[in-house]
């Protein structure tokens, strides 16, 4: 059986971790990509920035929430990944 006094610890440890993560591909990715458009002008450089915004933020929103059911599944077993 789990403690429940780890649960807390787990939670930050796995949230902290994969916002750092998440959250620093996120900036490169869109960093890396607006650099890279500087000199397109127009609707295109727009919507190439915006597509990498949304595709980065989905794959730190998939990490996030990967890590927030790593760290809690052991106290809520029902609780699948694909829930």
């Amino acid at each position: 059986m789990h403690s429940r006094r780890m649960l807390w610890p787990r939670w930050v440890l796995a949230n902290a971790l994969s916002e750092l993560l998440g959250l620093g591909l996120t900036f490169a990715a869109i960093g890396l990509s607006t650099s890279g458009l500087e000199g397109q002008p127009g609707i295109g450089g727009v919507l190439v920035s915006f597509a990498v915004a949304v595709a980065s933020g989905a794959i730190e929103a998939t990490l996030v929430g990967l890590a927030q059911w790593w760290a809690m599944h052991p106290w809520f077993p029902a609780v699948t990944r694909l829930q």
